[in-house]
């Protein structure tokens, strides 16, 4: 399967990234802080906000210690019974909507909400939309909508909507695929100038990467995965295990380490992790390695303690060089959606993000993501994560990622 069809399945599916979640979490045996944490920023990631996350927490710490219960679903099974009890409030009998003498009932809210969806278009893809022979009013906001689904955001469907409209108009095409190529072409040119020659990074002497972002985006595999990159491209490598929080992380660093063939700098759990972050980087100088990947540990960005230890890492490494680190990438989870583009906000405050790896588009219809973060950060997306294998992390390409984000063939 080429690059193309890969983006192409990839933006194609739907996500299942919660159930997914919630069964990766609970495989350890032990449910431990860590263990916790990571069940509260897979809630945040699911869009219901931090102060939800939290009460339920909350709520599954309380049963587990009041119920003596250490089987996740039993108490999962508890927390849905407690939120089912706190949700019947909202129940709204759809049946009794209307029964006054000729209701009139106004459906509202701002463009691509859903509310042409709402009203009885649930599900529609580009075939749809535009299977109807006239490309009209109609047509033109279901696929803003569309656009608006898949996260790509408003300013950016209507920029496309527009691109649609303006192209049917000068170019006097009826045709929607012709269009469509049209608006792919622009949308790759747009793109180009966030392309970012993977080959080139590292370049300096000894560079030192410190790869970031919340739990469960993915930033170990993406070590591993650009560990062999680099080593199939005739570069040294070593890994730094800097997440001294979970010691899952280490030990899955340690088989990527392994896998590669590569050295791996590493400390006790709990340990401080810019003393890892320090000794790996001096490890690289001393030795003349050609590149150091340094893993940190999951960052939920509303908490400033966690953050302040990440401000310290990259401190540390300015004082073995001052060019340290020569590069900060931000690990995107492409499932996450909108929540990316909070993500970018609060790590961009603590160093400059010099690009982005997005992962999971295989398991995502919300590719869409890379162009709100594209339009609003003007950052430079390095990789993009397409599955498990350590081959699966491919360049990203604009004209590739414009076809396959509108259902075009390559």
């Amino acid at each position: 399967m080429g690059l193309f069809d890969k983006f192409k399945l990839g933006l194609g599916k739907s996500s299942s990234g919660l159930s997914e979640g919630f069964k990766n979490i609970f495989s350890k045996k032990i449910i431990d802080d860590s263990v916790l944490t990571e069940f509260e920023e897979l809630i945040i990631s699911s869009d219901a906000g931090v102060d939800v996350a939290r009460e339920l927490r909350k709520d599954f710490e309380n049963f587990k210690i009041d119920k003596k219960l250490n089987n996740h679903k039993e108490i999962l099974k508890l927390l849905a019974e407690k939120m089912a009890i706190e949700l019947l409030k909202y129940e709204k009998d759809l049946s009794l909507m209307g029964n006054a003498n000729s209701s009139v009932i106004v459906v509202s809210g701002v463009n691509g909400v859903g509310k042409t969806t709402t009203i009885g278009k649930l599900g529609k893809y580009f075939k749809d939309i535009f299977s109807k022979k006239v490309i009209d009013e109609n047509v033109l906001t279901e696929f803003e909508e569309l656009i608006i689904s898949s996260d790509a955001g408003i300013d950016v469907a209507k920029e496309l909507r527009k691109d649609f409209e303006n192209f049917k108009i000068d170019k006097n095409l009826d045709n929607h695929q012709e269009i469509l190529k049209l608006i792919a072409d622009k949308m790759a040119i747009n793109l180009l100038k966030y392309e970012k020659d993977l080959s080139l990074i590292g370049n300096a002497s000894s560079s030192v990467i410190v790869i970031s972002g919340v739990n469960g985006v993915g930033k170990t595999t993406t070590i591993g995965k650009l560990g062999k990159y680099f080593k199939d491209n005739n570069r040294s490598v070593v890994f730094g295990a800097a997440d001294t929080f979970r010691a899952a992380a280490v030990d899955q660093l340690q088989v990527w380490a392994a896998k590669v063939k590569v050295d791996i700098i590493k400390s006790e759990i709990n340990s401080d992790p810019a003393s890892v972050a320090f000794k790996t980087a001096e490890f690289a100088k001393k030795n003349q390695i050609d590149i150091a990947l340094i893993d940190t540990a999951g960052r939920l960005q509303n908490k400033k303690n966690l953050m302040e230890e990440y401000k310290k890492i990259i401190n540390v490494l300015k004082k073995i060089d001052e060019k340290f680190p020569n590069e900060v990438i931000l690990v995107l989870d492409a499932t996450t959606g909108q929540n990316a583009l909070n993500q970018v906000e609060e790590f961009s405050k603590i160093h400059n993000i010099t690009g982005l790896v997005i992962t999971k588009l295989d398991s995502t219809a919300k590719g869409g993501i890379i162009l709100a973060i594209c339009k609003k950060y003007n950052l430079p997306i390095v990789a993009v994560g397409m599955g498990e294998k350590d081959t699966d992390l491919h360049p990203f390409k604009a004209e590739y990622f414009a076809k396959a984000l509108l259902g075009l063939n390559s």
